[in-house]
């Protein structure tokens, strides 16, 4: 029965790791200033929206700022013209689009608080029960699973599934339609388009990519040492 147990745990853990890493990564890069900064250069939002490139970064902080703190509603303003005005109006659907956004990201802060607490603890017994050789492969099964399903969402972008994807994610994610924005005439949208974030899914991708080669490698190099020690005393 503690055999079992110890089974049970341990594939909870390999589990654990992917959503910890994947949750982080998430944080992370959209939480990143760099990555928005870089969407509107490379989608030349600046000519779509008629909004200058001081008055993008400062919406992005906005955005930011809006996505960790207690505000209900979205409320960025910006200077457009010598005048300044709210980037977007509480009469629109990209407000309340914001709202459930946030909705989203507050979850995976919940996700990756939760996740981070398994694993630690996780990690906690086993050093404390000196069972190095069982942490070792949980994290290398647990970077492994990591790196599979970044293959496959790698995959999924590679062969132009990205937009069937993203629209099943909104149907399900969304309880509303206020996510079917116009690309005409909703700024929320002209600023972030289809390939902004299918770039965001991506910096995502990679970034869980390189923390999964990372602990397994840790994890790894253990076991190596370890049958390396081990047949040298043979």
């Amino acid at each position: 029965m503690k055999k079992v147990f110890n089974i049970v745990i341990r594939l909870l853990f390999i589990i654990a790791v992917p959503i910890f890493l994947i949750s982080v990564s998430i944080g992370i890069v959209v939480n990143t200033k760099w990555v928005y900064e870089a969407g509107f250069k490379k989608y030349d939002i600046v000519d779509v929206t008629g909004i200058t490139m001081p008055e993008l970064d400062n919406a992005a902080t906005g955005i930011i700022n809006y996505f960790n703190n207690s505000d209900e509603y979205i409320n960025v303003w910006i200077m457009r013209d010598g005048q300044e005005y709210q980037l977007f109006s509480e009469d629109q659907k990209e407000i309340i689009h914001m709202k459930d956004v946030k909705a989203l990201f507050r979850l995976d802060y919940t996700v990756l608080v939760c996740s981070f607490i398994f694993v630690a603890a996780y990690i906690s017994i086993m050093l404390w029960r000196k069972d190095l050789k069982s942490l070792a492969w949980g994290l290398i099964g647990g970077g492994g699973l990591t790196l599979g399903l970044m293959i496959v969402m790698g995959l999924g972008i590679l062969t132009g599934f990205f937009d069937t994807l993203f629209i099943k994610f909104h149907e399900i994610a969304f309880t509303n339609m206020d996510w079917l924005l116009d690309p005409n005439m909703d700024v929320l949208i002209m600023m972030f388009p289809d390939g902004f974030w299918q770039d965001v899914v991506s910096y995502i991708g990679m970034l869980s990519s390189v923390f999964a080669v990372v602990i397994g490698a840790l994890g790894g190099l253990f076991i190596w040492k370890t049958k390396r020690k081990e047949t040298a005393e043979l």
